[in-house]
């Protein structure tokens, strides 16, 4: 068995409360029960910023409260689905799953850590190779992100306000010629209640 490990790249992520990614897993069993192939599983997770290093204790603390103070007393809501770059790939890799309202706003990192940022906000799924980005089981995928492919159930209705950030160290492994994606959560830095 051969095996190729690139270096890991590091994201902050918010992490939703156990109980909104227990409602990520079942939408997610449920498009695979349907016939969803081709894809990689990703962790039901809402990449938000590419790092150039972990954020310690008290930097995920600051950021923590800054995006509380940016969504307020409001709940985080998702009811359609999207997809975005996910910049830890470079042969085009994409992010499925339900878009975050309200959008995570880009004036919350100030730390010299922050590389990129990742819009739109989409609570992780599973990652869409290129080539299925076209045609899923003859349903374009606009018209399947659009939820007009009758065989693919609904995505679920998110309203949470419990959730963390945390950092996440992501690594692809080639083993006898196939990607394998491994990744790691960091401690979790919980959102100041309202």
């Amino acid at each position: 068995m051969k095996t190729k490990k690139e270096r890991a790249k590091i994201f902050l992520v918010l992490v939703p409360h156990r109980d909104t990614r227990a409602h990520l897993q079942k939408y997610g069993e449920a498009l695979f029960k349907a016939g969803l192939t081709g894809v990689f599983t990703f962790p039901f997770v809402v990449p938000l910023a590419v790092l150039s290093r972990p954020l310690d204790d008290d930097e995920l603390k600051k950021t923590a409260q800054t995006l509380r103070k940016t969504c307020g007393k409001s709940k985080i809501t998702a009811s359609s689905l999207s997809q975005t770059q996910f910049s830890a790939e470079e042969n085009g890799m994409s992010i499925f799953g339900p878009y975050l309202d309200p959008v995570i706003s880009n004036n919350l990192y100030d730390n010299k850590k922050f590389l990129s940022l990742i819009f739109p906000s989409i609570a992780g799924i599973c990652l869409i190779p290129k080539t299925c980005e076209n045609m899923i089981r003859g349903c374009s995928w606009l018209n399947f992100l659009n939820g007009s492919h009758p065989d693919f159930p609904d995505p679920p209705h998110l309203s949470f306000r419990a959730a963390a950030l945390a950092n996440m160290h992501w690594k692809q492994i080639t083993m006898d010629g196939k990607k394998v994606y491994k990744w790691k959560i960091g401690k979790l830095r919980w959102l100041p209640r309202v």
